[in-house]
């Protein structure tokens, strides 16, 4: 019992960083994208 919480404390905790690491990953994407875009605007102006 105590050893199946233990396993599911460690299994959820990995989940969430992996969770976090995805959705930081995804965030700086879409960021350096959106600089991107917002340079090609500027140099078509």
């Amino acid at each position: 019992m105590l050893l199946g919480l233990i396993l599911l404390s460690i299994g959820t905790v990995s989940l969430g960083s992996l969770a976090v690491a995805s959705i930081s990953q995804v965030s700086r994407k879409t960021k350096d994208n959106w600089e991107y875009s917002r340079k090609e605007a500027n140099q078509g102006m």
